[in-house]
């Protein structure tokens, strides 16, 4: 079994080009899910402290919640998935989400 702590995600650009972005993680340990939601802003951190056990692989997505309805119609935005496997929970670690114009970091400590 494999233990890592997610530690922190920073925002180095948000996706919304105003305002803040309504980020949310969505991440599987194996067969636990996890859904988690923040406001975020450029240059802001979000202190997570997340411990996940697993045998296979965590899986975490990166969105910006959007409002799909009325005046808007904006669809929420994917701006990344990250998998890590057991041979990446030996050392602190980190990955970046950085699609649909956006740029965050998740950074994890082994447990």
């Amino acid at each position: 079994m494999a233990k890592i702590i997610l530690t922190q995600l920073t925002c180095f650009q948000t996706e919304d080009n105003s305002g803040l972005d309504e980020a949310n993680l969505r991440i599987w340990a194996d067969s636990n899910h996890y859904s988690l939601s923040r406001s975020m802003d450029n240059g802001k951190s979000w202190d997570l402290n997340l411990v996940l056990n697993f045998q296979n692989r965590i899986k975490i997505q990166l969105y910006d919640l959007d409002n799909p309805g009325f005046p808007l119609y904006d669809n929420h935005d994917h701006i990344g998935t990250v998998i890590i496997n057991p041979s990446q929970a030996v050392a602190p670690g980190n990955a970046t989400f950085n699609q649909d114009g956006a740029e965050y970091e998740i950074e994890w400590i082994t447990g």
